[in-house]
């Protein structure tokens, strides 16, 4: 019997935070993780949600100059990305089971090949995840294979 060669990997995951209330903690974090100005990347349909005030409280609390960027989209293209270096990530998951809050995996479009391709990163693993049962919804049974679709993908 031939032996199993088995090299070695390593993973990356962030600093989790979990709790009712995990999303008001989002000032106090981002001030511990040296973020001066956030960025507040989201959709029009979440930003009208009374939590997301709540995210906004926290960050007002701490005196932070943050933007709010709210034209996300389903299914990003890669005209949506672009290559740069990635400032410190907080995420405040609001879909339960699709694991997006702690993966190295991101699936794009590409727009010429018409295919959707995987970037595999440490790069893009959050530093920390906020996730807060009031902000999370459950998944359908398509959704609830998001993470493994990410992992036979690569």
């Amino acid at each position: 019997m031939k032996p199993i060669e088995l090299s070695l990997r390593k993973c990356v995951f962030p600093e989790f935070i979990f709790g009712l209330g995990a999303r008001k903690l989002a000032g106090s974090y981002a001030r511990n993780l040296g973020i001066r100005r956030p960025l507040l990347v989201t959709n029009p349909k979440v930003r009208q949600t009374p939590w997301f005030l709540d995210v906004t409280q926290a960050l007002d609390a701490t005196s932070a100059e943050y933007f709010i960027f709210d034209e996300v989209v389903p299914n990003p293209r890669d005209f949506n990305v672009s290559n740069r270096p990635l400032p410190p990530l907080i995420c405040i998951p609001t879909t339960a089971g699709t694991s997006a809050d702690v993966s190295q995996f991101a699936i794009i479009v590409d727009t010429a090949r018409k295919v959707k391709m995987a970037i595999v990163s440490k790069s893009i693993v959050p530093d920390l995840a906020l996730i807060d049962p009031e902000t999370t919804h459950s998944v359908d049974f398509t959704q609830s294979f998001h993470p493994f679709h990410n992992y036979v993908s690569t």
